[in-house]
């Protein structure tokens, strides 16, 4: 139901991590992508189905390849987004966050587009800041266009992007947990992929954990960039 490797082309690397809440399962509602586009861009997918049964993984699962298909064809991802919320409503009850980023490889810049999901980090040698801008979850009537966010070209950077079962706990506050999990990600002093989805797991899962945990890193080496041989 979720990727078997992550695409390799030049210029990015990805690791992924994933825990199911329920221990007689591998997988649940929370689900990560990663594609080749046909223009030569990169998608990379996280989202969150309602639920965390063998009933969400099926839904998400169905969602996934779905998405995966729409933006194959080429749809924009905000469009690409409205499709797949369309087939939601006809297929499904259940409410879905989802954030996708289409990375340009030739330039390093990045479309984004959050629908109700937790803003994406992004990690460079300044810092790390999440990414603002989010249009209403799958699974309602969309009153207004999906809002794109445009990252303009910069160096080496990474985008991580995590699910709520990693902050989400009975107790405190998400804002507190998304300013922590920036501060942790800022001071682990690394772009590395691996190793920052490692260090966000060490760092904040436990056994108070009620949800499914998915975390995606993307990171653009720009090796594209370095003059040949």
């Amino acid at each position: 139901m979720l990727p078997h490797a992550l695409p390799t082309p030049p210029g990015i690397r990805m690791a992924a991590r994933y825990s199911a809440s329920d221990a007689q399962l591998s997988v649940g509602g929370d689900f990560y992508d990663a594609l080749e586009l046909p223009d030569g861009k990169v998608a990379v997918v996280i989202g969150d189905v309602q639920g965390h049964s063998l009933r969400a993984a099926t839904v998400m699962a169905q969602l996934r390849f779905a998405l995966h298909a729409y933006l194959v064809e080429g749809h924009p991802p905000a469009r690409a987004l409205d499709l797949l919320n369309e087939l939601l409503i006809r297929s499904h009850p259940e409410l879905v966050t989802v954030c996708v980023a289409v990375v340009d490889l030739h330039d390093g810049s990045m479309e984004v587009v959050n629908a109700g999901h937790l803003p994406p980090l992004l990690v460079s040698a300044d810092g790390a800041r999440y990414l603002t801008g989010s249009s209403p979850l799958l699974g309602v009537r969309l009153p207004s266009e999906r809002r794109t966010t445009t990252v303009p070209p910069s160096g080496p950077c990474t985008l991580v992007l995590v699910t709520d079962g990693l902050l989400e706990r009975r107790s405190g506050h998400m804002a507190d947990s998304l300013a922590r999990m920036a501060e942790v990600v800022a001071e682990a002093g690394t772009l590395d992929p691996g190793e920052l989805c490692d260090v966000l797991l060490g760092r904040f899962d436990s056994a108070e954990r009620g949800d499914d945990v998915a975390v995606l890193a993307v990171h653009l080496t720009r090796e594209q960039d370095a003059p040949a041989g």
